[in-house]
């Protein structure tokens, strides 16, 4: 099941958001304030699911595996906001 969620926000990361938020407790005590998912739901989707996969599958820790993902993940953040403005 986590390899269909993987492919599916690889597209669709909003989607994904939505599915976990709503369906699973993937995102309770993530963060301390409600601003932040809001934020990375809107602006920065590929990076708020990163994110939340360190918090939970590698328990917070960030080494140079989950920082190469990270850049990937804003990267295709920042390219599809770029693909939306125009």
């Amino acid at each position: 099941m986590p390899i269909v969620i993987t492919l599916v926000s690889l597209f669709f990361p909003r989607l994904v958001v939505l599915f976990l938020w709503f369906l699973t407790g993937w995102f309770h005590g993530l963060f301390d304030t409600f601003i932040w998912p809001i934020l990375g739901f809107l602006f920065a989707p590929y990076t708020f699911l990163w994110y939340s996969v360190i918090q939970h599958w590698f328990g917070g820790t960030w080494g140079g595996v989950q920082i190469f993902v990270l850049i990937i993940a804003v990267i295709f953040d920042l390219y599809s906001l770029s693909r939306v403005s125009k």
